[in-house]
């Protein structure tokens, strides 16, 4: 019998532009990630220049 919780094994057919926009878009968010919590630079961005861009 099998379980709700079991992980299963299956495959996904996706587009190769929904994959490369994926992992850009990954890696903007790696870049943010190391502007705010390691406090460096991240390719001219900087954790002010996020701040400074984000809009309430």
């Amino acid at each position: 019998m099998s379980n709700d919780n079991e992980i299963r094994p299956f495959r996904l057919d996706t587009p190769e532009d929904v994959i490369v926009d994926l992992r850009s878009r990954i890696a903007s968010y790696y870049k943010i990630f190391r502007a705010f919590v390691g406090g460096e630079p991240a390719g001219g961005l900087t954790r002010d220049a996020i701040v400074d861009n984000i809009t309430l």
